[in-house]
């Protein structure tokens, strides 16, 4: 394979490494060892753009113990505020996604306290969506939607991905909390939120909106709609080349048929889901299909099957 350019620090700046990561799993595991290799002249000068992106590496293999110590040495090595809050929210995702709420809220608090003082419309923006996020993590609608607010007030001047971002936390909110289950709210925001994202290279963010896209529209029982969404991160995903996210795909593909009465269709879908996430060792993937699976089995009677 052809020799990434991940570690010339100008490609870095402009997230050349970030991209090469999310676009290949054999690219990122590259990504990984050139890391863990790296060590000349452009470390020595650039430790903070080293240790960030070593960092993101870990948090997309989903390797927190590794994530965690990156993202405490690249804040100790920060040249700048906007350095720092990068840090301090990707330190906030690493032990959000970890389930260690109380780290993830200190790290966005003070991430967004730092944006304040700097006067950043921007990073008050993501302050305030890690921080929602946290607070939808422990339901806690009424505080996420307090931090969605104040992160509103300064989206019009903000960038496409960051507009993106803010659009799709909006609609989790409405989704998961709205009591007389009208989608319809949900899948405006959702619109405006892949509107946003289609004018980036953040192909993983898009194709997860046309997944919720499709999940709504199973619920609102428009299944052409579900099925073309669906259809589209699908391929955006196979372009990918990224077998979790095409396990993700399959699995969403048997809820598809499953919620259709095609049984035999779904239950081809999750088996080929549950087949690659065992290939992969994606363990959270894998136990969602096998409940899937189950379920399925348990509606049409075999019970000694689930």
């Amino acid at each position: 394979m052809t020799e990434l350019p991940v570690f010339k620090c100008e490609n870095m700046r402009s997230n050349t490494f970030s991209i090469y990561a999310q676009t290949n799993s054999e690219a990122l595991n590259q990504c990984l060892q050139q890391a863990i290799q790296y060590n000349t002249e452009q470390h020595k000068t650039y430790p903070f753009i080293y240790h960030y992106y070593l960092s993101k590496t870990y948090l997309y293999l989903s390797d927190y113990r590794e994530a965690v110590p990156a993202l405490h040495q690249s804040l100790k090595v920060a040249v700048s505020p906007k350095d720092s809050i990068q840090s301090m929210l990707l330190l906030a995702q690493a032990y959000r996604e970890n389930s260690n709420t109380s780290a993830a809220y200190s790290a966005s608090r003070k991430a967004l306290i730092l944006a304040k003082k700097i006067k950043s419309g921007d990073e008050q923006i993501k302050s305030n969506i890690e921080l929602a996020k946290i607070a939808y993590s422990i339901r806690d609608s009424t505080t996420a939607n307090d931090y969605l607010i104040a992160a509103e007030r300064f989206v019009k001047e903000t960038t496409d991905d960051v507009k993106g971002a803010f659009y799709y936390q909006k609609a989790k909110l409405v989704y998961w909390y709205d009591r007389h289950r009208n989608f319809e709210p949900t899948i405006e925001l959702l619109k405006k939120s892949l509107s946003y994202y289609e004018k980036t290279t953040d192909y993983y963010k898009i194709a997860a909106t046309l997944d919720f896209l499709g999940s709504c529209h199973i619920d609102t029982n428009e299944w052409e709609k579900s099925k073309t969404y669906y259809d589209r991160s699908f391929e955006l995903k196979k372009k990918l080349n990224n077998p979790h996210s095409i396990a993700i795909a399959l699995n969403n593909y048997g809820m598809f048929y499953y919620t259709k009465f095609e049984d035999s269709t779904a239950l081809d879908y999750y088996q080929q889901s549950a087949a690659l996430s065992q290939d992969i060792q994606a363990l959270e993937s894998l136990q969602s299909t096998y409940g899937n699976i189950a379920e399925l089995y348990l509606e049409i009677g075999k019970r000694d099957m689930a």
